[in-house]
């Protein structure tokens, strides 16, 4: 057949425009397409010469696809048919193997490059098309078709030929005749070496013989391949792998060559590592245990691996060959259609994997993750399925096997949760969840008891309860009445019958009603090595297996360890509950630790002495908790705790431990500590116990201060008689003297410095009898107000100018019963020490309240009786005081004055004036900070508080009679003198009974007596003689300390009686007293 026929696939435009340029050229016979599809019929008739692709041709497949298969399926040569802008497009397009191309927006070149390649065409398939331009610079060929116009269109074509990557060249008699830029770029020559030069000099020397052949052979006019591979020689030694096309022309009437050489060094590269690359993958494929089929269309197998094949023979007994149909493989249409469906989508271009169960002909049924991928080809066109089956039946397994122990951890977690509950509800959740763990259909739980003699039915799923129908089930089973189920016990090991009907010499059959058993599966449960239970399932779909023994195992096993853990912790609680009632009922404080001494128990008492509950305190250090100092460093004492871990013994402390709360409050303890052991002996940690000694050593300290006391009062008491009386003699003598008017000068002072002296020894005499209590006290109803105001005026006559005196004073408070004067006193001590106290100035403050101590009150006020109390709060801004001083401050003669300053007796004296007043004292100091003593004085006492007497009042005598009885001769005369000084008549003597006769026979107004006298006290006299005299006064006198004149019968307040020494003044106030109602008379 004579092939004339031009095929145009192409746009309409297009083709419009390049029909236009073939019939110009003389060559009528074409048929145009818009597509390959449509063509086809025609290209098959075989009648085709040469087919022109639009390089811009719209839709599947492209224009380089179209070209390769019009080459491939029907051996017919294309050119592309070109647009402006198509240049780097046209240059990926040649790659194909096309023979050019026809510009059609230039018709001029058009037809040109129309004549070239139908010239070309008659005499080879794939020449000239790819000069295109090249050629327009020879001559037309033998075609004749060329006219002017080519020649017009020169440049173009060398512009557009030069922009090719690929060298073109026109060899003739083997010298270069023409070429564009890319062979020198190729050769590494310049143009001017291309040109004329040899052109098998720039092939390889193993190729130049194939080259010389071929171009002989062309030459001589035989069919020869169009293309081929040969081996490039560049100027610098290297070589190049390119494609060699070449064609014969006709130029100027001689035969030459034109052809091009496209440069494949990187295609091959390209190639061999795509061959290395498929190497690889199929190796890497046929190692692999996936299964891989290449599917096409109509599900042919073009291509699997050995895995594919033998999983084929294996599991369906058939033989896998590519050209197999893949749904054939399948056991089932359903299972082949299905499979078919899968295909067909990814054939629409889904990738997409899914998993899948495989019944096999042989062995267990596999689980397989099938994969289907869409294979393209390079214009995107889909030419197959990429079929993968990858056994995942091992990952499956374990994914099951961790979704059942997930399951089984939170069954667990569910039990631990149930720490609450009650012991049937714990079995009854753990049966229920054993039989959901094990895809069971029922399941029961028994323990042993009676010493492993019997198994006690506890817990049935709900499932068995609902489906047996037994009558008067039975809850206790001997062991020896059981059968299968009782095996699990006997042979301390998990019994499975997966087939419960087979004939077992085991199995002791069931009672009728009994749920029909086709499975069933057992395990006994463990404490340590004993076994507790049996847990039993039954009727699983599946058969049991190991990992339902160790599923249902786990499970009981917690199941168990929680019960016993309720048994313990109730256990533990009683014994909790009870050492909790035992630590609380106890006095002492105690506190234990770990060996890490932080805190793990606390007692009530604890609590309260530190200030920290123990729910603050637990976990803590002992030492931030329980601060110890020593009483006298201050320092911390800690070490005792660690001696205890160190030394492993009790380490014990007396009374010079200060414990100091929480608040800063201080506690005098004694404490003991001792390692805590357990039952094997191990230390634990220690205990320790300590004991709030505070008001024991209080009154220990108090016995201590009374002791000393008692031993002054003693030493005091015992002089204090004789010293008054000698006292009184040198003060009244002294002052008798005195009083006259008859003495020098000189004999004045002397007199005067010995009356001093005796009052101050006086006044040393009653502030020791003050302290030891024995002073006697003249005790009424006064008001503290009233007898501060009333001193005021001394107070402020002691101040120095820098220091200011305050007075606050509460109107409503202040009433007691006491003695004027010794209030008095307690007011000049406290100020004389305040104001030494304060140097360099500040502030006295004198102020007055009233105390309530009750049960509730707190600190030192404990140690106080309960009741009403008038409160003198005497505080300075002073230097203040530290601990150790202030413990001795009420000792006497303790002073921290220069020796001349002070006696020590001052705060002696008032402390023994106040506990004689039955009240106490209480001081808080801090060193730069002052001082604040707090003196209560019981009040809540009836009657109105007397006037205080009015000082400085002018001594008054009388007429009276006044039996004077003194055993001691000195007194005696001194008293005499100063009655008679006064105006009185004295009847004198120094025996009681002689006083008696005396009395009798004489009136007498006054009885003035010593107390204490031979054969006869004052007291008794003074019965004796208001016998006969009703009218008769008693002034009682006496040198001795209160305790002795009180057991000689002076105890009534009423009593009239003054303490010697004693001075004219007040000798003469208190006769007028005693005597008043009668006339006075001036001294």
């Amino acid at each position: 057949m004579k092939k004339d026929l031009i095929i145009i696939i192409a746009s309409g435009k297009s083709t419009e425009k390049i029909s236009r340029a073939i019939e110009n050229i003389g060559r009528a016979k074409h048929a145009a397409f818009p597509c390959l599809k449509e063509a086809r019929p025609l290209l098959a008739e075989g009648g085709a010469r040469l087919a022109l692709v639009e390089l811009a041709l719209k839709g599947k497949p492209g224009a380089a696809a179209t070209a390769r298969i019009i080459r491939k399926d029907y051996g017919v040569p294309v050119a592309f048919i070109t647009a402006p802008g198509d240049t780097r497009k046209l240059e990926r397009a040649l790659k194909e193997g096309p023979l050019g191309f026809v510009p059609i927006d230039d018709p001029a070149a058009a037809r040109g490059a129309l004549a070239l390649l139908l010239g070309g065409t008659s005499r080879s398939e794939g020449l000239i098309g790819k000069t295109g331009a090249a050629a327009a610079t020879g001559s037309a060929g033998d075609s004749g078709c060329m006219d002017l116009a080519l020649k017009e269109s020169e440049e173009r074509y060398r512009s557009l030929v030069q922009s090719i990557q690929d060298a073109v060249f026109v060899v003739q008699d083997m010298k270069v005749f023409l070429a564009n830029d890319a062979l020198p770029r190729m050769t590494g020559y310049s143009m001017e070496e291309v040109f004329g030069a040899d052109f098998i000099e720039f092939v390889h020397p193993l190729d130049r013989a194939m080259v010389i052949e071929n171009y002989l052979r062309r030459q001589s006019g035989e069919d020869m391949p169009s293309s081929y591979e040969i081996r490039l020689l560049h100027k610098d030694g290297t070589m190049a792998h390119v494609i060699l096309s070449a064609g014969v022309v006709n130029i100027n009437g001689r035969p030459a060559t034109i052809g091009t050489i496209k440069d494949i060094t990187d295609r091959k590269k390209t190639e061999e590592d795509l061959r290395v690359s498929e190497a690889n993958l199929r190796a890497l494929l046929e190692s692999t245990d996936i299964s891989f089929m290449l599917i096409d269309r109509d599900f042919t197998i073009k291509a699997y691996n050995t895995i594919a094949w033998q999983r084929a023979r294996s599991f369906y007994g058939k033989e896998m060959r590519e050209g197999d149909i893949i749904t054939s493989f399948m056991p089932d249409e359903k299972t082949a259609e299905r499979l078919a469906g899968h295909l067909r989508r990814a054939f629409e271009g889904e990738r997409f994997s899914l998993e899948g169960k495989v019944r096999l002909v042989q062995g267990p049924d596999a689980w397989f993750e099938f994969s289907f991928s869409p294979v393209h080809d390079h214009e995107g066109v889909i030419q197959g399925v990429l079929f993968s089956a990858a056994d995942i039946t091992a990952r499956k397994n374990a994914d099951e096997a961790l979704r059942m122990n997930q399951v089984r951890m939170e069954t667990l977690l569910g039990l631990n949760n149930m720490i609450q509950s009650t012991e049937n509800e714990i079995t009854g959740f753990a049966v229920e969840q054993g039989v959901a763990l094990t895809g069971s259909a029922m399941g029961y739980l028994a323990f042993l008891e009676d010493e492993d003699r019997v198994l006690k039915m506890h817990a049935w799923s709900a499932a068995a309860m609902r489906e047996c129908g037994i009558k008067n089930r039975s809850l206790v089973y001997p062991m020896e009445s059981t059968g299968l189920w009782g095996e699990a016990v006997r042979q301390r090991k998990p019994i499975i019958t997966n087939n419960y009907h087979q004939p077992n010499s085991l199995k002791k059959g069931y009672p009728e009603g009994h749920v029909p058993l086709n499975r069933h599966m057992n395990i006994p449960i463990f404490d340590g090595d004993a076994i507790v239970g049996v847990a039993g399932v039954a009727n699983k779909e599946d058969e049991y297996n190991e990992t339902d023994v160790r599923q249902l195992a786990l499970l009981m096993q917690g199941m168990w360890q929680l019960l016993r853990r309720k048994k313990y912790e109730e256990a533990l609680r009683r014994s909790e509950q009870s050492l909790s009632i035992t630590l609380a009922s106890i006095a002492d404080a105690i506190i234990a630790t770990d060996n890490d001494f932080q805190i793990t128990r606390m007692n009530p008492v604890a609590e309260a002495l530190t200030g920290w509950t123990f729910k603050e305190a637990a976990g803590k250090p002992i030492t931030e908790v329980l601060t110890i100092i020593d009483e006298k460093t201050e320092h911390p004492v800690s070490s005792a705790f660690a001696n205890v871990l160190g030394k492993d013994r009790i380490i014990r402390s007396g009374g010079s431990t200060i414990l100091l709360d929480r608040l800063g409050g201080r506690r005098r303890i004694a404490q003991s500590a001792s390692p805590i052991r357990d039952a094997g002996g191990e230390v634990l940690g220690i205990v320790i116990v300590f004991r709030d000694i505070t008001e024991r050593h209080t009154l220990e300290e108090q016995l201590r201060q009374s002791q000393k006391i008692e031993s002054i009062g003693r030493l005091a008491g015992g002089v204090a008689h004789d010293f008054n009386n000698l006292l009184t003699t040198i003060i009244g003598n002294a002052e008798l003297t005195l009083a006259g008017a008859d003495i020098n000068a000189a004999s004045r002072e002397l007199l005067t410095e010995i009356y001093e002296a005796g009052r101050r020894g006086a006044l040393l005499t009653k502030q020791l009898l003050a302290f030891s209590r024995k002073q006697m006290l003249e005790m009424k109803v006064v008001n503290l107000n009233e007898i501060i105001r009333g001193f005021e005026k001394i107070l402020r006559r002691l101040m120095r100018e820098n220091i200011e005196l305050v007075l606050d004073l509460d109107d409503t408070a202040g009433i007691v019963k006491g003695d004027y004067v010794q209030i008095e006193q307690i007011l000049m001590n406290m100020a004389v020490n305040s104001i030494d106290a304060m140097p360099d100035g500040g502030v006295l403050t004198i102020r007055t309240g009233s105390r309530h101590i009750g049960p509730s009150s707190r600190g030192l006020y404990k140690r106080v009786k309960h009741g009403e109390y008038a409160a003198l709060i005497v505080e300075d801004t002073g230097h203040g005081m530290d601990t150790a001083t202030i413990k001795n401050i009420f000792d006497p003669f303790f002073t921290t004055k220069e020796l001349t300053r002070g006696t020590g007796l001052g705060l002696s004296t008032v402390y023994g004036i106040v506990r004689q007043h039955g009240g106490d004292i209480f001081v808080k100091s801090t060193p730069g900070k002052g001082t604040v003593f707090e003196i209560l004085i019981p009040g809540g006492v009836d009657g109105a508080p007397e006037t205080p007497p009015a000082a400085g009042a002018p001594a008054r005598g009388g007429s009276e009679t006044i039996l004077l009885v003194e055993d001691n001769n000195e007194v005696r005369k001194l008293a005499k003198r100063f009655l008679e000084r006064m105006g009185y008549h004295v009847i004198e003597t120094d025996d009681p009974s002689a006083a008696v006769d005396l009395g009798g026979k004489n009136h007498v107004d006054l009885l003035l007596t010593d107390v204490i006298m031979p054969g006869m006290n004052g007291k008794q006299l003074f019965e004796k003689l208001v016998s006969g005299n009703p009218g008769l006064k008693v002034l009682y006198m006496s040198g001795y300390t209160d305790d002795i004149i009180l057991t000689h019968g002076i105890q009534d307040d009423s009593v009239n009686f003054i303490q010697k020494p004693f001075v004219l003044d007040e000798f003469s106030r208190k006769i007028r007293e005693v005597l008043k109602g009668r006339p006075e008379n001036p001294v």
